[in-house]
């Protein structure tokens, strides 16, 4: 992620603006890890009888105003299943995660929910307070976006050596484009998941059928859990990268029930 100012100006008219997440102690009640509210009501996601782990908690109304998608207020919380470990790379895996909207009626409550007895503490991890800033993204040079714009062999070397750390997130993205290593073609082939489709046929795909695709989905969440968090955790093994998709037209209707996920792992 970049600051615009520092984006080449044949990409200008691709950038897709994203709100970043940094950690910042004592900022908001937005988190990564941790324990929900107790105030907040909800039954906790489940799967092949284990409750699934908390990645994050965001409180919609602490988000500035970037995407018309997302609604304004209530609570989003994202859920994944650390004891079977999905991919996204199969329908049969779609009980790995959860994403839940409910209403914020935790009333400053800053008290947290006890540990569901069938999770274990091992998939628990420390609570990382966040904070929120508009960021523009580009999609990873793969993305056949480069074949069209055909910069010149500098330009694409600048942008494959990394992004600029002023404008970057330390842990992840809502909206914009995929930062994983295998993200370009996210968008089209979650969308293939979602309806039932074939996903590979997003590698035989043309650039506007792929940006139709990117029109029609959203990047609901994008989070990078780095080894030190894992550390905390002693069932958990090794940095991810958490990609959740939905259709934009199911968020707005706050329908989180087919959300997918894709997961990329540093061993």
């Amino acid at each position: 992620m970049s600051k615009i100012e520092s984006i080449p100006v044949e990409l200008h008219s691709s950038v897709q603006d994203a709100i970043g997440l940094k950690e910042e102690q004592g900022g908001l009640r937005s988190s990564t890890g941790g324990l929900p509210s107790k105030g907040l009501d909800f039954d906790w996601p489940q799967n092949e009888g284990q409750s699934l782990s908390l990645l994050a908690t965001i409180y919609l109304e602490e988000l500035p105003q970037v995407h018309e998608w997302l609604p304004n207020d209530g609570v989003l919380l994202f859920f994944f299943d650390f004891e079977n470990e999905s991919w996204g790379h199969d329908s049969s895996e779609a009980g790995g995660w959860r994403v839940l909207w409910v209403a914020d009626t935790s009333k400053g409550n800053t008290a947290v929910s006890g540990r569901p007895k069938n999770l274990k503490d091992g998939f628990v991890f420390k609570a990382r307070p966040l904070s929120f800033e508009k960021v523009a993204t580009l999609p990873f040079t793969d993305h056949p976006l480069f074949e069209e714009v055909g910069l010149s062999d500098e330009l694409m070397e600048e942008l494959e050596s990394g992004s600029d750390d002023e404008g970057e997130a330390a842990s992840g993205h809502i909206g914009g484009y995929s930062g994983a290593a295998d993200g370009a073609l996210y968008a089209y082939r979650c969308r293939e998941q979602i309806i039932g489709e074939d996903p590979m046929r997003a590698y035989e795909a043309t650039l506007e059928e792929i940006q139709a695709a990117e029109s029609e989905m959203c990047l609901l969440f994008e989070y990078e859990m780095e080894e030190r968090e894992t550390e905390e955790a002693p069932e958990i093994f090794g940095s991810r990268n958490f990609s959740f998709w939905a259709h934009k037209a199911d968020v707005r209707q706050q329908d989180f029930s087919k959300v997918w996920l894709f997961v990329e792992r540093d061993e």
